[in-house]
């Protein structure tokens, strides 16, 4: 795979993003067709955006996909296989303890009044308001997201530079790149998104050495969708 190539998941995941928005913007000029003055703010259920995070994410695959049966990378099959129970056993423990450090961190640096950090709109936008809306948005963002998210960082990212720089390096970069797309720097001014940030780029650095360890994806996917449905599980009954 060339590097460019690695490019072109995000490309395609830009694409699909802008159009969905699109799409939710005509749903919204229709229903409000005729009505006069500014338009009141209504915003998308949990679930909506949960559908349109997944069309977002299976755009991501698809590219991904292709790219790699093209320069034979490593089929995504071989990633998985065989089962190992036990790798994910060990994930969803290192997830649990990394959402429990992450809550531990921000209660005592909030109540130090060393940080502040309230919710964006767009993360508000994925608190599930029913118990319909949680098992859609722990579908989308605790399974299909880490699958989807390791393949590309931990699969396909992190084999191909480890083919041209040292181990420890290459697993530096794809974690940084893992971090800083998710743009909680952007969202949080001040040392909150950095540290949000952080928090990422170690979570990234632990995966990587899953791989290393084990070869397979198994602990990084389960790794993250624990830390991802903890998440959201505690955002739905802190709402």
């Amino acid at each position: 795979m060339r590097g460019w190539e690695l490019l072109t998941p995000i490309a395609g995941a830009v694409v699909s993003f802008v159009l969905i928005a699109i799409g939710f913007g005509a749903v919204l000029a229709i229903e409000n067709m005729g009505r006069t003055g500014p338009l009141p703010y209504t915003g998308l259920s949990a679930a909506a955006n949960a559908i349109a995070v997944a069309a977002c994410y299976l755009v991501i695959f698809a590219f991904m996909y292709v790219a790699a049966r093209r320069r034979e990378a490593t089929p995504f099959r071989d990633y998985f296989h065989p089962l190992r129970p036990r790798d994910i056993a060990v994930g969803i423990v290192a997830g649990m303890l990394c959402a429990f450090a992450l809550d531990v961190m921000l209660s005592v640096l909030i109540a130090g009044g060393l940080i502040k950090l309230e919710m964006t709109d767009a993360e508000k936008l994925l608190v599930a308001q029913s118990p319909l809306d949680l098992a859609m948005l722990l579908v989308v963002v605790a399974i299909i997201a880490p699958i989807v998210e390791e393949i590309y960082f931990r699969g396909l990212m992190l084999e191909w530079l480890a083919r041209r720089l040292p181990w420890a390096l290459s697993a530096a970069i794809t974690a940084a790149i893992f971090s800083a797309i998710h743009g909680l720097y952007l969202r949080h001014a001040g040392p909150s998104g950095w540290l949000l940030s952080l928090v990422l780029f170690l979570l990234g650095l632990l995966n990587a050495y899953w791989v290393k360890q084990t070869q397979k994806l198994w602990r990084p996917v389960a790794t993250h969708a624990t830390y991802n449905a903890l998440l959201l599980v505690g955002a739905y009954f802190g709402s």
